[in-house]
Parts: C-alpha cells; structure tokens; sequence
C-alpha cells in the first residue's frame, strides 16, 4: 500500500493594500503600532525572519529575531524573540564569553563554569540538517538548557541513527546520527557470485556499485577498489533519472490536524513558489504544484497585474524550498529556474469575470531533477475524484502566505489540512460580495476557525489524499 495525492487549485482572494494608519474616533489618522529593530548585543549578530536587517529599521505589524553570538560567547536569554505592534515578547538577550574548559559535541555532556548543565547545538551532520525545538536550520552554537534536534538528510543521502536526538542537563541520549550515500547499491566478489557488501571492507577487496531504482549512471559502471589507507580509490555517484515515475510520494507523515505546522523536507515534495523578478532579491508571490520536470500548474491571476498578463521572463519559480527567501543558502534542497512560458485559459479575464478559469501551466526553463525531497504531484482524471471532495474529506496545503490578514508572510514553508465544503453549503455560509466568486470551475474548503490559506498562497495545491494498492 501506498499513498499518492491528487491535486485541485486554491484560489485566494485579498486586498493588495497594506494600510498603516487608522481612523480613530475623533475623525483623525493616527498610526498604527510599530516595531523597530534594537541593536544587537556586543559580540553578536542577528537576522529579522531569516534576513540581515540594519538597527533602527521600522518594520509594520510583527517580525522574528533570531540571535546569534560570535565565536567564543554564548546566548544568555533567549535566542528568538518576537516583536508585535511595538511589544518586544523578551528582553534581548546578551553575549557572554564562554570558560575556556568547555567540551563540545552531541554524544558527551557539556562543562561549563557559568551553567555546567547547559547543551550546546552542535554542527550540522555532513550531507545533513536539523531542527532544532522545531525550528528549521536554527543558528548554531547556541546554549540550551533542552534540545531535541530532528535530523534530515541531503538528497541521495540515507539517515544511520536516531532521527530524533535530545539533550537535558547536558546530557545527550544518544549519538548525533550520520547521513551515508544511498543512491548505489555494493556487491563484492564470493567466489562465483556477487553478493551485496556487508559494512567492513577489507583492503584491496574490488567492489562492484550498481545505481539503485530511479537514479542512473552516465556510461559504464566503473569498480571501486577499497585501498590499503581504507578508502576506495573512487566514488561512484548516480544520479535521478529523468524519467522517474513517482509521484505525490511524502516523506513524512503528520497527523491529519487543523493547524498549520511548519513543513518538513520531503513533506510537500511537489510544492512550487511563484517568485517576481520586479524585487530584489526576487520575492515569493504565488504557490504552485509540479506535474512534470518541466511544468508547474498555478493560479492565472499570479501573472496578471490590472487585468492584463504579464510578460514571463519577469517570474522565477523554486521548488524543494522551507526557506521563503528566493537565495536561502539553508534550503539545500532548493533548485531554482527561470519561466519559458506561461499558459492562461483564453476565457480568464480576472476581476471582469469574477476570476472564473483561474488557472495557469508554467513552462519552466530548467528542467526539475526528481528526488525525493522533489517530485511531481499525481493527476487524477478519473470519476473516482468525486468520493474526494465529499463534505467534510481533508486536504492539505502548503504555503508562505500571510500569518495574519495585516501580518507578515511566513518565513518558513507551513502545511495544514482544510476540509472540503459541498457547494450549496458554501454558498449558504459565505458573504454576499463573495459569493460571485463561487462558479462553476471552484471548490471550497476550509474552516471558521482562521485556519485557511491567505495572500500568497495562491495557486498552490489542495492535495487530496489516496490508498492505492
């Protein structure tokens, strides 16, 4: 049994205008709350959601400060915080210099004269990442008093270990895992046959590598010799094969929950962002979801400005991101193109239509290399698709849209499951003025609870979900 995903349109609907003063009572403008960014602490640095920002920047609504010390010192506070409408949620905290008899490392406790009971984040594994307490690709060394890191591999790369390691008090419960190549397969020679390698091997012994399902080798398979040092005198290394098969395959597996979590690697493979080349760097506008290593299916309005399309060499699109940022250098995953083409319904003209054949086919100018952590979502064009979108039936979404209908968009990539509402009940519950927008071509989902999809989120998928056998 596995689980493959079929996909429908979200289309999102939202004011463009960001406003910044109020009208208060009295009939007169008065400014909304604002915060600034504080100066960071001596011996440190930090970033504004993800970004440098220089000190006494006035950023609107809310932003997220992560802090960093430089080598040496060590966080006395906390290492994010928080401001919202002009309310800091900590004290920013200060860097203090670390005792010269400090032992560093996931797998021993950590000594320390200030706080002996301390746990420090460690280096990321090599070809690997981490979460750290939940958060994506934190900054490291870093002192806590508790960590659970959660340990995800680079593509072709296989985890060896506990995905899941914790430190309390200073004490780990187990080793940080290692991230080993996984994409070939060993065979060594006894006597008439090959059999596959076990995990020592001798010196002088001739291994022979074949590519495992799904990647491939440019030419003839060379053997590889193990030397007299322990190491081969070459490394054979396959790569996915353009005519992977796979599709809407996740690698992760969260409950079905009506919150919005942050996305794992691997989580939403197939998840795609719309990027405008008119900022720099480019920003995140739309989502989007890959059918083949070439196309990604959208929402028209993404490439429409006043009702009138907009020329294709000013769009990028990204796939295999958590990172909103278009040049995030934490999103190892990443793989970035330029648009070729954009192909819109002759029918759809926006507004003037109420947005009605809102849907868009993207031609990419770099062709995609699947992998796990990257692959296409299943299309499902048979009748079946019906007992999918029955009342009630969860799908899920992805996206780095607004946080809030004034906030900032998040950072990092979030998915939730929204449940789908038959047309006649979405009618019934939805405002006047919204109603024109519920044709022929939509379909509606979500909740009363605020757990939807906001600006930015458009043209992403709403990925139903299928047991096949």
């Amino acid at each position: 049994m596995c689980f493959v995903l079929y996909i429908s349109i979200v289309i999102v609907l939202t004011r463009n205008a960001v406003e910044t003063s109020s009208l208060d009572s009295s009939g007169s403008y008065t400014s909304l709350a604002y915060c600034i960014t504080p100066m960071p602490p001596k011996h440190g640095t930090y970033t504004v959601d993800g970004i440098p920002t220089y000190p006494g920047s006035i950023l609107y609504t809310s932003f997220t400060i992560n802090m960093k010390c430089d080598k040496g010192y060590r966080l006395q506070g906390m290492d994010i915080v928080r401001c919202s409408n002009g309310v800091f949620s900590e004290a920013i905290p200060t860097c203090v210099k670390q005792s010269a008899n400090v032992s560093s490392g996931p797998d021993i406790k950590l000594r320390m004269s200030v706080a002996p009971s301390v746990c420090e984040a460690p280096e990321y594994p090599k070809h690997g990442t981490y979460h750290l307490n939940g958060i994506p690709h934190p900054q490291k060394a870093n002192a806590y008093e508790k960590l659970n890191l959660t340990v995800t591999c680079n593509p072709w790369y296989k985890l060896h270990g506990d995905q899941v390691v914790r430190c309390e008090n200073g004490q780990w419960s187990s080793k940080l895992p290692t991230c080993e190549y996984d994409s070939v397969n060993f065979y060594c020679q006894n006597l008439t046959e090959l059999i596959p390698c076990g995990e020592d091997i001798r010196p002088g012994t001739e291994v022979f590598p074949s590519c495992k399902e799904n990647y491939k080798y440019e030419g003839k398979i060379p053997k590889m010799t193990c030397g007299e040092e322990g190491y081969f005198d070459h490394v054979v290394i396959c790569v996915p094969d353009s005519n992977f098969t796979e599709c809407g395959l996740s690698s992760v597996n969260h409950p079905l929950i009506s919150g919005g979590l942050n996305a794992e690697p691997g989580e939403v493979p197939w998840h795609a962002g719309i990027y405008t080349k008119n900022m720099k760097p480019y920003m995140q506008i739309c989502g989007g979801s890959i059918v083949t290593s070439i196309y990604v299916i959208s929402a028209a309005h993404c490439f429409f400005y006043a009702d009138s399309k907009v020329d294709s060499s000013l769009f990028g699109v990204a796939v295999g991101k958590i990172y909103r940022a278009w040049n995030a250098s934490a999103d190892v995953h990443a793989q970035l193109s330029d648009v070729a083409e954009i192909h819109t319904p002759m029918l759809f003209f926006g507004s003037l239509a109420n947005y009605q054949c809102d849907i868009a086919l993207v031609k990419l100018a770099t062709a995609i290399e699947f992998n796990r952590f990257v692959m296409p979502i299943c299309l499902n064009f048979t009748d079946d698709v019906n007992s999918q979108l029955e009342d009630g039936s969860l799908g899920k979404v992805a996206g780095w849209g607004l946080m809030s209908m004034d906030g900032n968009p998040s950072p990092f990539l979030k998915t939730t499951f929204l449940p789908f509402i038959s047309l006649n009940k979405c009618i019934n519950e939805s405002l006047e003025s919204f109603k024109v927008y519920i044709n022929a071509d939509k379909i509606c989902a979500g909740y009363n609870n605020g757990t939807a999809v906001c600006k930015g989120d458009s043209g992403g998928g709403l990925d139903s979900y299928s047991i096949i056998s």
